[in-house]
């Protein structure tokens, strides 16, 4: 069928050809079964007609004055047929079609291989069907012995066939007749049964495309039988399921909106290429000149700060293996700082790409920079008062054998706490210093092992008070890395400092090293009590002490460890405490910086030979 043609004219055309095979394929059929009866009946009759004649012209008497002929034509006459009659050569005797004088000599009927013979007593009857001219003539022929008047010879007897399959003709025109108007009765059944189907496709269709374009009260009205009833209630059914979920979305999506909304925390969602789809009140907040206008465009073009931008890239970049959640921080404006999640959906999250969440660490910032500023005022400003305390013990002590022995024990312990404070407001400086930036440290190749001498040269005479032996587990060509010479030598001696003043007397503090990858890790572990597993996160903060085993413990000004991790993070480095070992109790500080492909110029002192392992 072509392919414009409607359903319904598709579905019509298919029920007339139904229509038409089932009713013309059996009608010719049956008009070919009555056809073959009429025949084999016409060669039966022409067969019985020839035997009686044959009989008939047997019993003539030889006394008797009839002639054969005549006789034959009579008879001929009274049946309606023609009768030949041949001698044994064919050649014609007698025909009463007409005269022999007159006619042309005509060939001999041949019977064909199909032709039907059929035994009557000692007469055989051959029967067959043959054309003439537009119709078809029935003949019979059987060999004649002869009587005295007339010698023997072949009797030939045809018959036209249509006066036979006149009758069969009447019923099959009058049976094509009940076929067409069969056919038409089955073109207007057929028509209205299509329009009845189309007209429900049609309502189907549009309800459904109703129900797409929103209205989702549309409904298809059924009845119980219908053809189409299961499909419209399936579609009703369908319908009623969509509606259901389309609320349950809108009640989620509100709820959503209504979480993003209260949340103090800014909120961009990026759709898959990596611009803006969406964002919460907050983000309006924090940036007033993001407007609803600005979605589609990338996050640099709304907020001025490029690592953004860049943490957007890379979390997109699907070629290095980018990971799904990155933390940044940013100041797009002045004073004003961000801490940014960055989180990749996966790819089967339709339409979206990434969350960005946007934390302000401004006023924290702004407060923070308060307090060192006000540590680092009050710290300078200690300096002066501290000094002259401490010039004024020192000043008296020195004139032991005029005071008192308390008098003396009394200055001992102004002279002491003046040093602690002292030292405290030199590390509240120095990290002062550290946290404001303003000690940029100055990056080089540098030998860890120097670095390492200059802390130890600080600390020999505490680890020599406890006698505690330190093993230098370090080649003696030295560790090359890039950091500050200075500030590295402080974290060594902070670390060292720590070490002694937590390991009992007479025990051992180690310094070791190895390399993973480009990094060189370092490990200072000593012989004290350890620190638990929930201290160990909070034990870098500044004055924070573990309760357990390290109260009785004093002299240290709890900043030691706050320093080192400010300067090993702004190495880029790393520093953590883990259990020194199966077979000792104490801790183990390890700290890790990049490591550099050689040795720069000696500096600074070699160790204590007596230090070396």
């Amino acid at each position: 069928m072509p392919r414009g043609m409607s359903f319904g004219s598709r579905l019509l055309v298919s029920f007339l050809f139904v229509v038409v095979f089932a009713l013309l394929g059996p009608a010719l059929f049956l008009v070919g079964i009555v056809n073959d009866h009429v025949q084999l009946d016409a060669e039966a009759t022409a067969a019985r007609q020839l035997h009686l004649i044959h009989r008939l012209v047997s019993q003539l008497d030889s006394s008797s004055e009839s002639d054969p002929f005549k006789t034959l034509s009579d008879v001929a006459k009274d049946f309606g047929v023609r009768i030949l009659y041949e001698d044994t050569s064919r050649q014609a005797l007698f025909d009463t079609a007409h005269p022999l004088a007159d006619t042309t000599p005509e060939p001999p009927f041949s019977p064909p291989k199909s032709a039907i013979r059929t035994e009557f007593g000692n007469n055989q009857v051959t029967t067959w069907i043959m054309p003439e001219g537009r119709d078809e003539i029935v003949v019979a022929q059987s060999k004649f012995p002869g009587i005295q008047r007339l010698e023997p010879g072949i009797m030939t007897l045809t018959m036209p066939f249509s006066s036979l399959s006149g009758p069969l003709h009447e019923v099959a025109g009058t049976l094509f007749s009940v076929i067409g108007l069969s056919l038409c009765l089955g073109l207007g059944l057929s028509y209205v049964l299509t329009r009845r189907i189309r007209n429900s496709i049609r309502e189907m269709i549009a309800v459904v495309e109703a129900i797409g374009q929103g209205r989702r009260n549309k409904r298809l009205k059924f009845y119980p039988g219908e053809e189409f009833g299961a499909m419209a209630k399936s579609i009703n059914t369908m319908a009623d399921n969509i509606e259901m979920h389309l609320r349950a979305v809108i009640e989620q999506k509100i709820q959503l909106e209504a979480i993003l909304n209260g949340m103090r925390e800014g909120v961009m969602v990026l759709d898959r290429k990596g611009r803006i789809a969406a964002i919460n009140k907050a983000t309006n907040r924090i940036f007033p000149s993001i407007h609803n206008n600005e979605m589609g465009k990338k996050p640099i073009e709304v907020v001025a700060s490029p690592d953004l931008q860049a943490a957007c890239d890379e979390l997109y970049n699907k070629e290095n293996n980018p990971p799904h959640v990155l933390t940044i921080e940013i100041e797009p404006e002045t004073d004003r700082f961000f801490d940014v999640n960055l989180v990749k959906l996966k790819e089967s999250e339709a339409g979206l790409g990434a969350i960005l969440v946007f934390h302000d660490l401004s006023d924290f910032r702004k407060m923070e920079k308060m307090r060192r500023d006000f540590v680092a005022n009050v710290s300078h400003e200690l300096r002066t008062p501290l000094t002259s305390v401490k010039g004024y013990a020192e000043t008296l002590l020195g004139e032991a054998d005029t005071h008192p022995p308390h008098v003396r024990r009394f200055l001992e312990i102004i002279l002491k706490n003046a040093n602690h404070m002292s030292k405290m407001v030199e590390d509240l400086l120095c990290l002062a210093r550290i946290e404001n930036e303003k000690d940029e440290p100055t990056i080089a190749r540098i030998n860890a092992r120097e670095a390492l001498a200059g802390a130890w040269r600080e600390c020999a005479l505490q680890a020599k008070e406890k006698d505690i032996d330190v093993t230098i587990d370090l080649p003696d060509k030295g560790v090359p890395v890039m950091a500050d010479f200075n500030q590295v030598s402080q974290v060594f001696r902070n670390l060292i400092e720590n070490a002694i003043k937590y390991s009992p007397a007479g025990e051992n503090v180690t310094i070791s090293f190895h390399i993973v990858n480009a990094t060189v890790i370092f490990r200072i572990q000593d012989s004290g009590p350890g620190i638990p597993e929930e201290d160990r996160e909070r034990i870098f903060e500044r004055f924070y002490r573990v309760e357990r085993h390290r109260t009785k413990t004093s002299g240290g000004t709890g900043l030691g460890l706050a320093i080192a991790k400010h300067i090993i993070d702004r190495h880029g480095g790393r520093i953590w405490v883990e259990p020194a070992g199966q077979n000792c109790s104490g801790a183990a500080f390890l700290f890790s910086l990049p490591t550099a492909s050689s040795l720069p110029d000696s500096k600074g002192s070699p160790l204590d030979p007596s230090l070396q392992s």
